[in-house]
């Protein structure tokens, strides 16, 4: 009995330290990434903190507060691994939350950048334009003026992009999270980011309308109204013209595919018809005709879609 105290006794002590020094190891983590600015290094310290919400017992909490921390960093790359980590299943009880918070702060950050990258383009149509009318003489200067401005205008185009990254690893992410609150913030976000620039807001649209709730699809579709077929293709020409190593996305076509799904998961027979001048009409029309189709709730499609599933698996059994 003596011996078995004995052993009883040496665990409680053992415990009592490795508690406090996991608790430390958080609280390390967390300090190390405050004070680190290497981008690859706060890489993998992010990853080690994720790590420890399954091995440090009772630190889920506070290693997404964290992670949360970490959503809103500087460094987008970093932000947006902290987003995608937030999907393991010891910190999924805190991921909703944190995620919807970061994703409307960044719709805010995200349109300064945008407006930049605009007025490069403005600038750039116009030092192109005196590049035509130049004489021998100027000539020199002005391609000296534009080779510098294209660099600063890389560097702006570069955080757009891994800022638009980072919206979309947040979306992602909550769309695993078939919640009430998710919807509501990713309508918030949409709003925000639609309001300077619908193409920004596209992974912001895939997230509304995979959820499949009807407020969600309902902001998609009434935002799809604002669409110019006509307006986009101008648009498309102008911006090939200025020579540029970027992709033209039309947001339109983006809404319109993701639509597209969202209808043929409803009736698969329907005949939905080539994106063009008529799109915004089509959608208008079909949410009149579908909009009782659609839960209101996020968390009612995603159980209507496993019931399809199960379906499906029981068939193809039967076929078996």
């Amino acid at each position: 009995m003596s011996r078995a105290l004995s052993q009883l006794a040496i665990a409680l002590i053992f415990a009592s330290f490795s508690l406090p020094a996991a608790a430390d190891e958080v609280s390390s983590l967390r300090g190390k990434l405050r004070s680190s600015t290497d981008s690859d290094y706060r890489m993998n310290l992010v990853r080690d903190l994720a790590d420890c919400a399954e091995t440090v017992e009772g630190s889920a909490s506070k290693v997404a507060y964290g992670l949360g921390t970490v959503l809103l960093d500087k460094d987008v790359t970093v932000a947006a691994e902290a987003a995608r980590l937030f999907r393991r299943d010891a910190l999924r009880p805190y991921a909703a939350d944190h995620l919807a918070k970061a994703l409307v702060k960044h719709a805010l950050k995200h349109k300064s950048l945008v407006k930049s990258q605009e007025k490069n383009y403005a600038t750039l149509d116009r030092l192109m334009d005196q590049q035509e009318l130049a004489t021998i003489d100027d000539l020199q200067d002005l391609l000296t003026t534009l080779n510098q401005f294209l660099e600063a205008a890389l560097v702006v185009s570069e955080k757009t992009y891994r800022s638009t990254a980072l919206i979309e690893a947040i979306s992602d992410s909550l769309v695993l999270f078939p919640e009430d609150d998710s919807v509501t913030s990713l309508k918030k976000a949409f709003r925000k980011i639609t309001g300077y620039s619908p193409v920004s807001a596209v992974p912001v649209m895939e997230a509304l309308v995979e959820l499949g709730a009807r407020s969600g699809v309902k902001t998609v579709v009434k935002k799809l109204g604002d669409y110019s077929y006509k307006q986009d293709q101008r648009e498309r020409r102008d911006f090939f013209e200025l020579d540029l190593d970027i992709d033209w996305v039309d947001w339109g076509e983006r809404f319109h595919e993701a639509l597209s799904e969202l209808a043929l998961s409803i009736d698969p027979d329907l005949e939905i018809p080539k994106h063009g001048k008529k799109t915004p009409e089509f959608w208008s029309e079909w949410w009149k005709e579908n909009e009782e189709n659609l839960p209101t709730s996020p968390k009612l499609w995603k159980k209507a879609g496993e019931a399809d599933d199960e379906e499906d698996d029981d068939e193809d059994e039967d076929d078996e």
